[in-house]
């Protein structure tokens, strides 16, 4: 095959992100010839190096983010720029994987990956993304996400995104679904602020913090025991 042939029928595969395994089995030849045809790709800057026997056909990161690691989604604030909630520019992507990842650093983006366990990995699909695509969760996921893991986004960014409108059944299904009782009084909280109703409600009388990161005044939520540190909106 011409060696300018090898991106598009990688791209026709779907394989934005590759090894020089996946390109001897997709061309039918030698891990060697592969070695080969990777290097000169390379060369000729038709193909970029991701890390360490890993390459992808494109320079579009966020494309790159969740092909690299399997299964995993963009969340958190990533998403909800894609998702047209934030107006700032992105610096950096925040992945959730299956597996413990060091950062990547791709296109002078960084890639950072958060392990989840394996039972909270849900609430995500496939979008399309230029001619390849990405693993998106959806809107009130990575809210809930955030919920769960708030130090890669504040309470008052996860307000800020479902300000815009969300779908508050599918929302608190996925807060039950992922287990947690601090996330399920933080969505509640949420939930009141936004002006929404909600059934969910504290199960322990054990307190928790909104934002356990922060060291400001605390003011005690009773209905939801929960120590309000952060300013919302």
């Amino acid at each position: 095959m011409k060696l300018y042939k090898v991106p598009e029928k990688l791209a026709a595969s779907g394989l934005a992100v590759f090894t020089t395994r996946d390109l001897a089995r997709l061309l039918g030849i030698s891990s060697g010839a592969a070695s080969v045809y990777t290097h000169r790709l390379k060369e000729m800057e038709m193909i970029y190096p991701v890390e360490k026997g890993r390459f992808s056909i494109t320079e579009d990161s966020f494309i790159v983010a969740t092909q690299v690691s399997n299964p995993s989604y963009l969340s958190f604030s990533s998403a909800f720029y894609l998702h047209g909630r934030l107006d700032q520019v992105v610096d950096s992507l925040l992945v959730v994987a299956a597996r413990k990842k060091r950062e990547l650093n791709f296109m002078n983006t960084r890639i950072n990956f958060i392990k989840f366990p394996p039972d909270k990995l849900f609430g995500y699909r496939k979008h399309k993304k230029g001619d390849s695509f990405v693993m998106l969760a959806d809107l009130e996921k990575a809210a809930v996400d955030s919920l769960y893991r708030p130090r890669y986004a504040s309470f008052s960014t996860v307000f800020e995104a479902l300000s815009g409108g969300f779908d508050a059944s599918l929302f608190e299904e996925y807060v039950i679904k992922m287990g947690s009782e601090a996330v399920i009084r933080r969505a509640g909280y949420l939930m009141e602020q936004l002006g929404e109703k909600t059934n969910l409600k504290p199960s322990t009388k054990v307190s928790y913090h909104l934002n356990p990161l922060s060291r400001r005044v605390e003011i005690y939520e009773s209905r939801w025991k929960l120590y309000v540190n952060e300013v919302v909106g």
